[in-house]
């Protein structure tokens, strides 16, 4: 089951379950729009985002983010029937929320350390350049030098067929 069909399927439990009746309910209950929730329900990868899965997991905390964004586990937060099962309830939804976000920070981690590792590459390639840079310039200052004073066989710039020098020189 696609990320797409889990979505689809806490939608249809919710409202099977009488937690919401249309799309405009699910939108008032994450902070988004019905468009937004309509899009998301056909799979719109620039909607159905974790982020959305886990403003889903907080606004109904009877649903498993984790089992939203990566089919894990099952759909509905077990809670265990006891005098304080509203409390252990709640605390079991902001645990798995908590389990949730601590693995997407781990995500982000991964991804701020693979961009590090490119920016650092991209600027050993910039020192690399600008040294190359750095070496024409003193080139091109010895060749300047070179022509005022008389040493070149050919002024810069100004090259005739019969003014290049010859293999032998």
């Amino acid at each position: 089951m696609d990320k797409k069909e889990r979505m689809n399927a806490a939608f249809n439990y919710l409202r099977d379950h009488g937690y919401l009746h249309t799309q405009k309910d699910m939108a008032d209950a994450i902070g988004s729009t019905a468009p937004n929730v309509s899009r998301m329900l056909k799979g719109d990868p620039k909607v159905l985002t974790d982020n959305i899965c886990v403003r889903v997991q907080r606004s109904y905390g009877c649903i498993s983010a984790n089992w939203l964004m990566h089919g894990e586990g099952e759909m509905l937060v077990v809670e265990e029937p006891t005098e304080q099962g509203d409390a252990k309830g709640t605390l079991a939804a902001k645990n798995e929320t908590i389990a949730t976000l601590k693995a997407q920070l781990k995500d982000k981690d991964a991804l701020l350390a693979d961009k590090d590792g490119r920016i650092a590459d991209k600027q050993a390639l910039i020192d690399n350049l600008q040294e190359q840079v750095a070496d024409l310039r003193r080139q091109l200052a010895a060749y300047r030098s070179k022509e005022l004073m008389g040493d070149l066989p050919f002024k810069l710039g100004k090259v005739g067929e019969g003014d290049l020098p010859s293999a032998g020189e």
